[in-house]
């Protein structure tokens, strides 16, 4: 299934979970992957009530599996390459990484991701998100949505976190583990969805219905594998 076609039939914008670097340069040629969090209430409450928890399945009315919610489901679906070590991605990991950071490495971050000649923050997080350009706005709206966050107006530990491994060399060769992340999250958003009332991953849920049940629409779509060749 091409994803430029997931797009377009979500109405969704993405950016690369594998790169984001690639956004921030313009690479025209980059494939975008991290989902924001618009809201299908229709949607999530369909599948709340076909989720099949001990599966961790999403249901046809008939007893059909029509996707599940495993690590290795969304894993395709977001084209994560196969790496055998996978650093943890969560809230916690992410804050435990920024507060390792030397000073100058937490400079750093804001070299590369604020305007040139930009006066470096002096006080401690968290910062307002307006201070970022436009472009590194998106990688922290999108990363404040998978993270679960009701707003993306500041920028705090774990985001500057994750900025950092973008920023130098020695980040670059990590490879977060969304999958039991996202897995994880999402199966417990639709255990307490009857007490909390908030679903926050219901772009994610749209984008596995579309992915996986391709063979179900009257229009012709190709899934490609992360180089944009046919799968």
């Amino acid at each position: 299934m091409n994803l430029t076609c997931l797009n377009c039939a979500a109405g969704l914008k993405t950016i690369s979970l594998i790169n984001p670097m690639k956004y921030i340069s313009g690479n025209p040629n980059s494939l975008y992957l991290l989902f924001p969090n618009n809201s299908f209430p229709e949607f999530f409450l369909r599948y709340q009530a076909f989720y099949l928890a001990r599966k961790r399945a999403i249901i046809s009315p008939n007893g059909e599996i029509l996707f599940t919610i495993a690590v290795d489901s969304i894993n395709k679906i977001l084209q994560i390459p196969h790496c055998d070590s996978l650093y943890p991605f969560s809230i916690e990991a992410l804050r435990e990484i920024y507060q390792k950071l030397s000073f100058p490495q937490r400079e750093t971050i804001f070299k590369i991701f604020l305007p040139k000649d930009s006066q470096l923050p002096k006080k401690n997080t968290p910062y307002p998100s307006s201070m970022f350009p436009q472009k590194a706005r998106h990688i922290i709206f999108f990363l404040s949505s998978i993270l679960g966050y009701y707003l993306d107006e500041w920028v705090d530990e774990p985001i500057l976190g994750f900025l950092s491994t973008l920023s130098s060399y020695e980040g670059a060769s990590i490879t977060f583990d969304y999958g039991h992340f996202l897995s994880y999250i999402i199966h417990e958003q639709f255990l307490q969805l009857l007490t909390e009332g908030m679903f926050k991953y219901s772009s994610i849920l749209m984008y596995m219905f579309l992915f996986f049940q391709e063979d179900k629409f009257p229009f012709s779509m190709q899934k490609l594998d992360q180089q944009g060749e046919p799968q």
